[in-house]
């Protein structure tokens, strides 16, 4: 019989890959654990430490933290938890394909991230083209493919630090975004992060040098490559252009919120959120606040990429949105219809809370969709109209509260491309009625005439799209075919 002799040396690295489930070359480079790694959210650290998980461990040098970083990105192993204690991380733009891990700080005003330095993208971004390596969009914080999560920190861009890049032949004196998740099969979970941008005009209020907060993008038109999972939870969005943004992204599993405790925070903002050609997929927007967009709390638009191949379904549930002067509190365009195809969107917006000062034209716009519920939401305060239907049919508008909302022209308007609608209104509400064989309910529908300009700002609608290219936000008018 042949004795085996244990070498102890092999044995206590084969005991460390047993405990924490990585290689051991994966402690290359890690800090030692002291007494202050302790305050590692057990929430998070520890749940995935039970599973095996490795810890690496970053503290801020007070430099260029970039390097250092960009490592610890590149080099985690599958599941692996990269813990950024309490300080300032000065980082330029790093881009990073294939992380699965977790990037988690001590906490949203504990630990931040921020430009080392001016931000400055030599080449011409091709935003009509997906970010990679060689084409990497001017972002903070890039990531393609894997499964990133991000927990506990501040992502932020001073007031004294400038940006810039170019695309379409163009310079733009801001940072394209703050966080990018990118390609084809990944996934991503971000919570208790805040995306702060500095206060002033770009190019009106809601955010002077940061274009979008948090931008997911992904294969448009493929189920084989289905953009994945997505969860954005308890977030805040502050002086930013474009808060929450997706699209053109195909088969994708949103969540924004989700659940009471999970609602995210939008405030000095342009656009809340903001989705573009998002094909066969599954959107759930609930529970958030947002507070006084320039432009819409949010804007959901199909056909601007092309023809999406699948339909999608949005629940926009239990937000709270207010809106003082901006056009809407929710945007919904389908341009496949106006072009004469068939609605790609399906849209269910139940129990919202809007609270309208004057806004200039309807707190809910739906424009090209059918089969639409807008039911049980309350509006308040003062505004043009409360709803607003164009080029839309079979759709259920009922039982929304608007007692407490004083339109100065009518609580919800039919358009004359309208048509088979079915409307349960309020005795005192005020439904003005130009389509088709519509039903209404509970109130007599009158035959009143817009405001002139109105008319036109709602119509134009219909024949124009203002396409936002990813994330330069250049606007191209140009009339839909």
């Amino acid at each position: 019989m042949k004795t085996f002799h244990l070498n102890p040396i092999p044995w206590f690295l084969g005991m460390l890959l047993l405990i924490f489930g990585c290689e051991p070359e994966a402690f290359t480079g890690f800090s030692v654990p002291t007494d202050e790694d302790t305050d590692v959210p057990e929430d998070v650290a520890g749940f995935h430490l039970s599973k095996g998980s490795c810890v690496t461990y970053l503290s801020p040098s007070g430099r260029d933290d970039t390097g250092r970083l960009r490592e610890a990105l590149q080099n985690a192993k599958r599941g692996e938890l990269i813990y950024l204690r309490p300080g300032i991380f000065r980082i330029q733009p790093i881009f990073v394909t294939g992380f699965d891990g977790y990037l988690v700080g001590a906490g949203m005003e504990k630990t931040i991230i921020e430009p080392y330095g001016d931000i400055s993208f030599p080449m011409d971004q091709d935003f009509l083209e997906y970010a990679s390596e060689e084409n990497p969009y001017a972002f903070l914080l890039s990531f393609s493919g894997g499964g990133v999560h991000l927990s506990q920190m501040t992502i932020r861009m001073p007031e004294n630090i400038t940006a810039s890049f170019s695309a379409f032949g163009d310079v733009y004196d801001a940072l394209g975004g703050l966080v990018l998740i990118t390609g084809e099969r990944i996934s991503s979970s971000i919570d208790h992060v805040k995306f702060q941008g500095a206060t002033g005009n770009f190019p009106a209020p809601g955010g002077k040098n940061v274009i979008n907060g948090c931008y997911i993008e992904a294969a448009i038109n493929h189920p084989n490559g289905a953009s994945g999972k997505h969860k954005i939870q308890s977030c805040v969005f502050d002086n930013i252009y474009s808060g929450a943004v997706a699209g053109p992204a195909g088969y994708m599993d949103y969540t924004l919120g989700g659940a009471p405790q999970h609602g995210n925070l939008f405030t000095n903002v342009y656009l809340g959120v903001e989705l573009t050609d998002v094909p066969g997929s599954r959107l759930e927007i609930t529970h958030n606040t947002i507070i006084e967009p320039v432009l819409d709390a949010i804007n959901w638009q199909h056909g601007i990429f092309g023809t999406p191949q699948a339909p999608s379904q949005l629940l926009f549930s239990e937000n709270n949105i207010e809106i003082a002067g901006s056009p809407t509190a929710g945007f919904f365009r389908d341009l496949v219809k106006l072009r004469g195809g068939s609605a790609t969107m399906k849209l269910n917006y139940y129990s919202n809370h809007i609270k309208m000062t004057d806004t200039e034209w309807a707190g809910v716009a739906v424009v090209g969709l059918d089969h639409t519920n807008v039911v049980q939401n309350s509006f308040s305060g003062t505004g043009y109209t409360g709803i607003y239907l164009n080029t839309a049919s079979f759709c259920r508008i009922s039982n929304n509260r608007m007692r407490q909302l004083s339109p100065s022209f009518a609580s919800i308007w039919l358009r004359p491309a309208t048509s088979k609608n079915y409307i349960t209104a309020g005795e005192t509400d005020i439904v003005v009625d130009e389509g088709t064989d519509n039903t209404i309910i509970g109130t007599t529908p009158q035959k009143m005439k817009g405001l002139q300009d109105v008319e036109q700002m709602a119509d134009g609608n219909l024949h124009l799209i203002s396409v936002t290219v990813l994330g330069n936000k250049k606007s191209y008018i140009k009339p839909i075919q």
